[in-house]
């Protein structure tokens, strides 16, 4: 499947498209996530999330098909000698790509911020090397592997050629008036929890019932402190999201009711000590655009190190 350029409206997103063609970075970047589905939807992107092309083995696609969050040595290697590539004609250090994020000066691109997503190296607690997927893409198959779960519209990839890669069901949902959720429990985090939610009142998007009902279970987690809430995700990614829900729900007293009705103010209450209600109407919810936000790539790095 292949967005159509000519009816793209955001013009730095053609630009970035052919400069990566005309510095040879085509080949292993692929424009992933938010970026995807406003192109889609005829939006001006906030940024750009950029994810890695892989030519994946037959073994290491069964292997990332049924690892939830793994990648391996070779893969991660070869994202870096790419993410090398992109640094040097960008004019920055590859460092300020790879996390931790929080505190780092942003990546810009003609004033437009890039943040990678693609497989990064960890360390254990014992102190062994671990290889994180994230946003990985198979270069032959188009397929997308992922660390974590969310919006089907929030998991493609699209690249210089316009070619969509990834869960491009999500569109044939989207258009019937559906919102559904791509990939396991085990890693479906609380922004993308938030993120889900925001793309249905946005767009006034129905939820399968078995989508409502995972939604439903891991809000509980954290509000029984199963699942722990980092006080980084609370600052860059509770706040924020609900702060942005707040402005673009089609209906926004139904979508207040709503995230009350599922829990979300319960977490608010048990972070804050605050109502939503009184978190939009404090300075917190106010400086969203000064706080800065945390890729949802990246939230599943500091969760999984809780």
């Amino acid at each position: 499947m292949r967005l159509d350029p000519g009816k793209i409206v955001d013009q730095r997103l053609k630009d970035f498209m052919a400069w990566l063609k005309e510095n040879g970075l085509d080949e292993y970047f692929i424009v992933v996530g938010g970026g995807v589905r406003d192109a889609y939807l005829g939006k001006r992107l906030n940024d750009i999330d950029i994810g890695i092309k892989i030519p994946l083995t037959p073994k290491e696609r069964l292997q990332f098909l049924f690892s939830t969050n793994q990648a391996n040595k070779r893969v991660y290697e070869y994202a870096l000698d790419k993410l090398q590539l992109l640094a040097d004609k960008l004019g920055v250090e590859v460092d300020r790509f790879l996390p931790p994020i929080v505190g780092k000066e942003n990546v810009l691109w003609n004033g437009i911020e890039i943040q990678y997503t693609g497989p990064i190296k960890l360390k254990s607690k014992s102190g062994k090397d671990v290889y994180i997927k994230r946003f990985l893409f198979d270069t032959e198959k188009r397929a997308i592997y992922l660390s974590g779960a969310g919006a089907g519209m929030l998991k493609m990839g699209l690249d210089a050629d316009w070619n969509l890669y990834g869960r491009v069901t999500a569109l044939e949902h989207f258009r019937d008036g559906v919102a559904r959720i791509v990939g396991g429990e085990e890693n479906f985090y609380l922004g993308e929890v938030l993120r889900f939610l925001r793309l249905k009142y946005e767009y006034d998007l129905e939820v399968f019932l078995d989508d409502y009902e995972l939604v439903k279970r891991t809000i509980a987690k954290f509000i029984s402190g199963e699942e722990k809430i980092p006080k980084v995700i609370v600052e860059y990614v509770l706040i924020r999201q609900i702060a942005i829900i707040s402005r673009t729900a089609l209906d926004w007293v139904s979508a207040r009711q709503e995230l009350i009705d599922i829990g979300i103010e319960k977490v608010v209450q048990k972070k804050l000590k605050m109502s939503i209600d009184e978190l939009l109407e404090s300075g917190l919810a106010n400086n969203i655009e000064d706080v800065g936000s945390i890729p949802p790539a990246d939230e599943a790095i500091i969760m999984a190190k809780e």
